[in-house]
């Protein structure tokens, strides 16, 4: 399981690293590898594949996709903004698998 932590950096094994982009829900996916730092490039999923951009370009398309996003209004924003906080907790709990959460 990878973990994200601000004062060690986690590896993946590139064995297992398809296994991890394969599984991620996220929206943007961004893989940097020893060859991507020296190129100035990374792996990103872009249309479901994984493939080689400049860092600077993804960036760009990523900014431009965010702000397109951001000026349709997703019916499930509205149900979102009425839930209370212990119902986004709950939500959270179910869905993430997070238990006790703090403030």
């Amino acid at each position: 399981q990878l973990r994200n932590c601000t004062t060690t950096p986690a590896f993946i094994r590139p064995e297992h690293l398809l296994e991890v982009i394969a599984s991620s829900l996220a929206d943007y996916l961004i893989v940097l590898g020893d060859r991507n730092m020296k190129n100035e490039t990374c792996q990103a999923r872009k249309n479901g594949k994984l493939v080689e951009m400049r860092v600077d370009e993804r960036i760009q398309t990523m900014s431009s996709e965010f702000k397109f996003g951001k000026n349709r209004k997703d019916p499930l924003d509205f149900q979102i903004a009425s839930l209370s906080k212990d119902q986004l907790l709950e939500l959270t709990q179910a869905f993430a698998g997070i238990r006790n959460l703090k403030e």
